[in-house]
């Protein structure tokens, strides 16, 4: 994140240990050390989010992936110094906007007891199918809004993800709700555009 924000760092991170930082140039990197590698534990998503959410309210933020761990600081440190530059450029870029992220599930569930082999095949391409279509809709309904959209399959459907300019957050909610999916779709965010960072900022070199 960009430097001048230490007011927003929570006192604590994943597992209650205390928040450091480490700066170069304009960029400081908060981190916490711990002999307890950081797993998804329930209590650990929630310390991990809150310590984003702090930073990302003040501004723009390349959260590292959880978990990531690093042998030491000295690595940290040394990771920063090479990649300081791209952060500060992607940080610049990624300013003014906001992650938005659309969740599609699919509208029926197929009878396995009556769809077996072949028909329950074609059953999970037609569900395809249509979340494939229903994500295009949403795509076009916020054309204007959506400056890069990226999405993927999940274990129940498909995940979109918008970059969205900061303070229009609920001209997009409003824009894939009148399409009316209901209980079959789900919109979140603003998150930190982490979707649209370059995957080597935020999983350095040398993590486990």
């Amino acid at each position: 994140m960009t430097d001048g924000v230490t007011s927003a760092a929570p006192p604590a991170g994943v597992g209650g240990a205390p928040l450091q930082s480490l700066g170069e140039s304009s960029i400081a990197c908060w981190y916490s050390e711990s002999d307890v590698v950081p797993g998804n534990a329930r209590d650990d998503m929630l310390a991990y989010h809150a310590v984003i959410a702090a930073f990302f309210a003040r501004g723009p933020v390349a959260p590292f992936r959880l978990p990531t761990t690093l042998p030491d600081t000295a690595t940290l440190s040394a990771w920063l110094t090479a990649n300081a530059p791209a952060v500060a450029r992607e940080l610049a870029r990624l300013a003014p906007m906001v992650q938005m992220e659309v969740h599609l599930h699919p509208a029926g569930t197929a009878s396995q007891a009556a769809a077996t082999g072949r028909e329950y095949l074609e059953s999970r391409r037609a569900a395809q199918r249509s979340l494939a279509e229903r994500a295009q809709l949403a795509r076009e309904a916020v054309a204007d809004l959506a400056a890069e959209w990226h999405q993927r399959e999940t274990r129940d459907g498909l995940r979109c993800y918008a970059l969205v300019p900061r303070g229009r957050e609920r001209e997009f909610m409003s824009r894939i709700d009148v399409l009316g999916w209901g209980d079959s779709s789900r919109v979140t965010g603003p998150w930190p555009a982490a979707e649209f960072l370059d995957a080597a900022l935020i999983r350095p070199t040398g993590t486990e």
